[in-house]
């Protein structure tokens, strides 16, 4: 079997950089009047930790246990993300159309009412079963460093993972609840 460390390596380090950068625009985002959930931007630098754990995960056993079922989750992870980019896309121009938003706009879930559309009921199951693969990652890897205790690395990344699954399943249900409290009471408002 070809060895893929050092693509693994890249791709850890790639993924700490573009985790670090969305960071920073979070950041001057939120200074600038955002609205987003702070566990977002505290997210990608517990990703950045993680990632810095992956890169130094020596070629074990473990290391190859666990990399197989990182990688199923990392591909999962991108094709979610094209998915929820393309309805982005889609709700961005339906604004533009209406004349709701400029040719500069972005799309961002503070200011732009959810519709509960076919995507939309599609994109949150999937994105609760990303959460719970998450969860699965991190039991793996905790399951893993009860067969190697004398590793950190796996306790280290069942650790990263726990708290990402908490955060995002927290702060997913957090912003779906209050999207439909507002979407129950626009069509109060409405009747």
């Amino acid at each position: 079997m070809l060895n893929m460390r050092w693509v693994h390596i890249f791709l850890q380090l790639f993924l700490s950089y573009y985790y670090v950068t969305i960071a920073i625009r979070e950041n001057i985002l939120r200074e600038n009047g955002s609205n987003i959930k702070s566990w977002w931007i505290q997210h990608h630098y517990l990703m950045v930790g993680c990632g810095v754990v992956l890169m130094t995960w020596p070629p074990t056993e473990s290391y190859h246990q666990f990399s197989l079922i990182l990688h199923a989750f990392g591909l999962y992870v991108s094709f979610l993300q094209i998915f929820q980019t393309r309805y982005q896309m889609a709700r961005l121009y339906t604004q533009r159309a209406l004349g709701k938003a400029g040719e500069m706009d972005v799309v961002n879930t503070d200011t732009r009412e959810t519709h509960w559309t076919g995507s939309v009921k599609l994109l949150l199951p999937m994105v609760w079963f990303g959460h719970m693969f998450q969860l699965h990652l991190a039991i793996y890897a905790f399951r893993i460093w009860l067969s190697f205790p004398k590793e950190i690395h796996p306790l280290c990344v069942s650790m990263f993972n726990l708290a990402m699954f908490l955060g995002n399943f927290s702060t997913t249900l957090i912003v779906v609840r209050e999207k439909a409290k507002n979407r129950t009471a626009n069509n109060k408002k409405t009747q």
